[in-house]
């Protein structure tokens, strides 16, 4: 759930909302659908209202993702998450399949400038059933007059411990870093404007999906995004 360098996730019968202000609701017989888990509690119609700190300049925002519908990509399930406010953070669709989360962007503004639009990004940004310290990496390529090489490289740091943002304690929260790290053609100067890595904290939490990213550019802290409230549909 992201744009790479400045921000950087049914039918209902019967459901109950899930807030900050409460404790979690609890359903024996509840399951999640097929391609979602409780790391990515993407029913149709849930909303994630996300709170954004820049440091440079100093400033507070704030967005909302909406779970607006699934769909089927390349044989799998996805969710629409949409934005309210698109130059914050783009809609995007999300799977979970096996513990993977894999999340894919189209025409993303890469550098939130509009100077390069890449048509798709595919990424598996969580592994939930991954120990500490392990790693998997990915890469794709960015035309920006020359061919650019973008890799992601993913740590799992912490899981199932609790975490608190803002005013509410997050139990079983993951904690994945990832690195975003650009290579350039040998020979080549380096493209105006274009960061050598970028780094991103994130966390999910059981039963409420992201709930923090901590975003850094040139390993200087550029902003937070903390979930502030969430409701969740649940069958």
């Amino acid at each position: 759930m992201k744009q790479l360098f400045f921000y950087t996730f049914l039918a209902i019968i019967l459901f109950s909302s899930c807030r900050e202000d409460d404790a979690p609701y609890i359903n024996p017989t509840f399951q999640w659908p097929v391609g979602t888990s409780d790391y990515a509690p993407y029913t149709v119609g849930s909303t994630f209202a996300y709170e954004i700190k820049n440091t440079n300049p100093a400033q507070t925002d704030s967005f909302t993702l909406t779970v607006e519908k699934d769909t089927v990509i390349s044989g799998l399930m996805y969710y629409k998450l949409v934005s309210s406010k698109p130059a914050l953070q783009p809609t995007y669709f999300v799977n979970y399949n096996n513990g993977n989360l894999t999340e894919i962007t189209y025409k993303l503004d890469y550098l939130n400038l509009g100077a390069i639009i890449v048509p798709k990004v595919l990424e598996t940004t969580l592994k939930e059933n991954l120990a500490v310290n392990d790693t998997w990496v990915e890469s794709m390529i960015v035309t920006y007059g020359i061919d650019l090489t973008v890799t992601f490289t993913h740590t799992m740091l912490q899981k199932n411990y609790t975490k608190r943002v803002l005013d509410k304690d997050f139990a079983n929260t993951i904690a994945v870093k990832e690195l975003i790290a650009t290579i350039i053609p040998p020979g080549f100067p380096w493209p105006s404007g274009v960061p050598t890595n970028s780094q991103f904290d994130n966390f999910y939490a059981k039963g409420a999906g992201l709930v923090q990213r901590d975003v850094y550019s040139e390993s200087i802290l550029a902003s937070i995004i903390k979930l502030k409230s969430y409701n969740i549909v649940k069958l």
